[in-house]
């Protein structure tokens, strides 16, 4: 009489058995034949619509086949387990053996499935290169795309070394009651971002060329293209905030000269001075107001002149 089966072989046999039941279960739902042999129909009959309706199917039916392929390399993990304990494989040798031919039986199967439905998958994406523009074609056309690609990459990698410091400059500008300065540092943030235009265009040329041409090569670096775009978007997403940032600051507000001039007391004749200075930058203001100060009763100093006006509602 065999001897009662140890606890762990038992939990092994019904891992075994769960995963051979899953691997046929799976396997049984793979409609090989039915999407090998449309898609086959479909090159020999040189149906491009056919064929791209078809492929990603196959992807399917090879992402099926690998799920199977796992569960059978489980259950052969399990088997082996069950080969270890000598009691059992001496005593259920017969049940070893049908589930180890089950599971290498569908492994033969298999491999042989899947190796011929890449190879299918192959000569469709070669198909569909042939018919809609050979590899010739598609390496001018790369090449075009590189072109014009590296070309925008150059402008855009000035952008991203430049923009920081002309947002700078018109913060600068800003504080400084520089208007035209401000302007141009504005005007000259919004060229940079108008060239997103230029990165949406080529990215959509990158994007039709990857879906006509499948060659791997050829498909490798259309996506370093389209990575070097997706670089020029962030710098351009960060140029646009700057403009955003920059236009909220607002216009340089005016001064009233009049209003300014009869807050301190300007004798007539220091008006054309004084409005200089207020006109002059924010970090020079003060001492360029301080020597008409002197004249004043009583004297003061640049920056005791721009508190009053600050005290008077004068943006200085």
């Amino acid at each position: 009489m065999a001897p009662p089966i140890k606890p762990e072989t038992a939990k092994a046999l019904q891992a075994t058995t769960n995963s051979i039941t899953a691997m046929d279960k799976e396997n049984k739902a793979i409609k090989y034949a039915d999407v090998t042999g449309k898609l086959d129909g479909a090159i020999k009959g040189s149906n491009t619509d056919m064929i791209k309706l078809y492929l990603p199917k196959i992807d399917e039916v090879i992402e099926q086949m690998d799920g199977v392929m796992a569960h059978a390399q489980s259950a052969l993990g399990g088997i082996n387990t069950l080969k270890k304990d000598e009691d059992f494989t001496k005593n259920h040798f017969d049940t070893i053996e049908k589930l180890t031919k089950t599971v290498a039986d569908t492994r033969v199967k298999l491999t042989k499935q899947l190796q011929d439905t890449k190879k299918l998958h192959d000569l469709a994406n070669k198909s569909l290169d042939d018919m809609q523009g050979g590899h010739d074609e598609g390496v001018q056309a790369l090449a075009v795309l590189k072109n014009d690609v590296g070309n925008l990459k150059k402008i855009m990698d000035n952008v991203a070394k430049s923009y920081e410091n002309v947002a700078k400059e018109a913060r600068e500008a800003y504080g400084n009651r520089n208007q035209k300065t401000l302007t141009e540092k504005r005007e000259d943030l919004i060229d940079y971002g108008g060239h997103d235009i230029q990165v949406t265009g080529l990215r959509a040329k990158v994007t039709d060329f990857m879906k006509k041409y499948h060659d791997k090569d050829l498909s490798t670096e259309a996506q370093y293209l389209l990575d070097d775009l997706g670089e020029m978007d962030d710098t351009l997403k960060k140029v646009k905030q700057e403009v955003k940032d920059t236009i909220a600051l607002g216009q340089v507000e005016k001064i009233d000269m009049a209003k300014a001039a009869k807050e301190l007391d300007i004798d007539k004749g220091d008006i054309g001075a004084f409005t200089k200075c207020l006109n002059g930058q924010t970090s020079t203001m003060e001492g360029c107001l301080t020597p008409l100060g002197k004249k004043l009763k009583p004297p003061m100093n640049g920056k005791q002149m721009i508190e009053k006006l600050r005290k008077a509602g004068i943006p200085v």
